[in-house]
């Protein structure tokens, strides 16, 4: 069986869009092992629908704000 996803993709660029955006903006251990730039081109990519990102970019959101909790 299978369920349903979530509509991960679309809520990255509506509902959590704001809140994303803050959270490029901080400093975050993260930066240590991620290229804040590269992390940026995703989200770019993502927005204009070039690419869908949305596991990746979840990834990052997830751990981003676990670090800030």
């Amino acid at each position: 069986k299978m369920g349903f996803g979530m509509p991960l993709a679309q809520a990255l660029r509506t509902s959590l869009k704001m809140d994303f955006d803050n959270l490029l903006k901080k400093d975050t251990v993260l930066w240590k092992y991620l290229a804040k730039s590269q992390v940026q081109r995703l989200w770019n990519e993502h927005l204009i629908n070039a690419q869908n990102n949305e596991l990746l970019l979840w990834n990052f959101y997830v751990a981003q704000r676990f670090l800030l909790k």
